[in-house]
């Protein structure tokens, strides 16, 4: 069955190859200094069985992917590159979309109720989302997130002077040789601390019986060069996880398919999928074929998630109520001569009341049943953030406010339960439908106008220190059964108060909206 996959695959390769857009272009645009690297091919994705069965009518769609990915109608490329720091928090990204039509920055600006601004001679629109948005050709936008302007300034007289890549060699070869419908690269290349690997791995599971041979693994794993998944669509998914290395791989290519697959469930980042497939040994390669779901794919879609242009709202608005509407303050000042003013907000409707409230409910589905097929449910802390973040990533135009709010607190409760996921601490209160935890959150909402809402980026204080040993973590993460239990209950009643309300608010077409009608 296994080479029965593999076979599909391969096949799969050579025939995308042989039709994939040329990514040359892009080159340029990719920073130096990122080490990992995003691709999803959205023109040619709509073009396969799947999308057809299953009505991706465009790229902004919400059935595109399975919803694992929403980027705008008419995009047809996505590449994001983004510098990683472990642990850190040192973490930034550039996006570049390619469309089908030219780009309408103004347009842009309206919709992120924003101002068109310029930028290094390039038209740009600075997100309430904590990006900047900027026309770096007719039909190509770029995205840089955080939002410093400088940083944005940079990025595009550095591009515009390069005539060829300076991507480290690695994710140059995954990009020029890239042909899957998505692909997730990153560079581990010196990334291991040789002293603390060779600490680690004598108490890994995949070691028991191997104890003899720790420093011969842990020296070929200082050889490794990357990670990649590439996601096949045709009528089905499927996906090829590959470790590459500098020298040939051996024979027990199983070896460091249970070292990558447990250090993934160590980070929460684990995907249940490969865990049954068989590892391959390709010269100086170890891959791993699966097929996999639409469920997976969402999931891994939350570690690339970048802030797109919003769609435009319906043109029929429905009112709210009048209690709720807000008149914005003046201005304190005329704006600069080359900026341009935005409309006014757009009113809420419900559509996109309706968009929203789909879009959350998707992400809880999804974790929940993440949390029911994981082998440990205790190894899915990560997705708890991730998906937390998409919803913070999710458009907020003509949404109304209660609804936003729900989607903050969400989020909110989601990291509460990453976190205790990974032995901190929570004190539950349902009462005040509230959760403490000593890792502090701003959620980053706040008011700021007339029906929208700003972003602020998120901040942590992490006061907490995580058991150093693992039976400890352990304990800790078991005594905290019942406060997620707990946590999971505040979800589900707020969801159907929300709910509720919403259709108090809007009447039976908000119900009508959710079933899709």
């Amino acid at each position: 069955m296994f080479r029965g996959v593999i076979a599909t695959l391969v096949t799969t390769v050579m025939v995308g190859a042989a039709s994939a857009q040329d990514l040359t272009p892009l080159r340029p645009w990719i920073p130096e200094d990122i080490n990992a690297l995003a691709v999803v091919r959205a023109g040619e994705l709509l073009k396969t069985p799947m999308a057809a069965r299953e009505s991706w009518q465009h790229s902004g769609s919400e059935n595109f992917l399975g919803g694992a990915v929403h980027l705008p109608p008419d995009c047809e490329l996505f590449v994001r590159g983004t510098r990683f720091r472990a642990a850190s928090g040192d973490t930034w990204s550039v996006a570049l979309l390619s469309f089908s039509r030219p780009v309408d920055m103004q347009r842009v600006a309206e919709q992120e109720q924003s101002s068109l601004q310029t930028v290094a001679s390039k038209p740009a629109v600075l997100s309430r989302r904590n990006s900047f948005f900027a026309e770096l050709g007719p039909q190509l936008l770029g995205v840089i997130s955080p939002a410093h302007r400088q940083d944005l300034s940079r990025w595009i007289e550095r591009s515009e002077r390069k005539h060829d890549t300076t991507l480290t060699r690695y994710l140059d070869e995954v990009l020029l040789g890239q042909s899957a419908g998505v692909t997730l690269a990153i560079d581990l290349t010196d990334m291991f601390e040789p002293g603390r690997l060779r600490e680690r791995l004598p108490t890994m599971a995949a070691m028991i019986g191997r104890q003899q041979h720790v420093d011969q693994t842990a020296a070929q794993i200082m050889t490794v060069r990357g990670l990649r998944l590439d996601i096949y669509v045709t009528d089905e998914l499927r996906a090829a996880l590959t470790l590459d290395f500098k020298e040939p791989v051996g024979n027990d290519p199983n070896l460091m398919k249970g070292i990558l697959l447990e250090a993934m469930d160590d980070m929460g980042v684990g995907l249940d999928s490969f865990h049954d497939s068989q590892a391959v040994a390709d010269g100086n390669a170890v891959r791993i074929a699966a097929a996999f779901s639409a469920e997976d794919l969402r999931r891994v879609m939350t570690l690339v998630l970048t802030p797109h242009p919003v769609q435009a709202p319906p043109s029929t608005p429905v009112a709210p109520p009048p209690a709720t509407v807000k008149t914005p303050p003046p201005a304190s000042s005329p704006p600069s001569p080359n900026v341009v003013a935005p409309r006014p907000a757009p009113r809420v409707t419900t559509d996109n009341n309706a968009k929203y409230f789909r879009a959350i409910d998707q992400i809880l589905k999804d974790l929940t049943r993440a949390n029911r097929n994981a082998n440990d449910y205790a190894r899915t802390a990560t997705w708890h953030d991730r998906f937390a973040d998409k919803i913070a990533n999710l458009s907020t135009m003509a949404v109304d406010p209660d609804l936003i709010s729900y989607g903050s607190s969400v989020a909110s409760k989601l990291r509460s339960l990453g976190a205790s996921l990974r032995g901190v601490a929570v004190d539950v209160n349902t009462l005040n439908n509230a959760v403490v935890y000593n890792t502090k959150v701003n959620p980053g909402w706040e008011q700021v106008g007339w029906w929208t809402y700003g972003y602020q980026p998120a901040t942590w204080e992490t006061t907490s220190n995580l058991a150093t040993i693992r039976e400890q973590q352990a304990a800790a993460i078991s005594a905290g059964a019942k406060d997620r239990d707990s946590i999971w209950q505040m979800i589900n009643d707020e969801r159907q108060r929300t709910m509720d309300l919403m259709t108090r608010k809007y009447g039976s077409t908000f119900a009508e909206g959710i079933r899709g009608k």
